[in-house]
Order: structure tokens, then C-alpha cells, then sequence
């Protein structure tokens, strides 16, 4: 998908689980960008693990520096 797309396609994604609101900042939609090149398999792969990574950070907000964490964790 195309760096335009990937927003739309993580907040369908989110909403289809149940949540209503963004919780990922524009900075890290682009460093998740950065990192899968907008492969549907690895952008689910790396917004699952910054997920589990903002979980177990009690934190409500997956920014930047999250993902940069999660990425250390994911095979991309």
C-alpha cells in the first residue's frame, strides 16, 4: 500500500476491533511506514507488536519511539 493508504488501513483495522479513537501519533505511522514499505503482513506484524508494546508501557498513545521499539522485536 502507498504511504497515503497505511493511516486509513491501520484506523480500519483498530475500528474493526472495536476502538474509536487514534492512537497512533503521525510520527509513527511514518516510522511504521519506513520500516514495512506498506506490506499489509508486516504493517499488521509491527502494529500488533507496538500495540503489546504500548500495553505493556501503560501507555495510550503508540508514538515514535515505540515503534522503533517493537521494531527491534519483529522479523520485517
Amino acid at each position: 500500500m502507498s504511504k497515503d493508504e497505511l493511516p486509513e488501513y491501520i484506523k480500519t483495522r483498530l475500528k474493526i476491533a472495536g476502538l474509536t479513537q487514534d492512537i497512533f501519533t503521525p510520527a509513527a505511522l511514518q516510522a511504521i511506514y519506513a520500516n514495512t514499505k506498506g506490506f499489509p503482513r508486516l504493517v499488521n506484524n509491527l502494529a500488533t507488536t507496538c500495540l503489546m508494546f504500548a500495553a505493556s508501557q501503560n501507555k495510550m498513545l503508540i508514538d515514535e519511539e515505540i515503534v522503533y521499539q517493537a521494531q527491534n522485536e519483529v522479523t520485517l
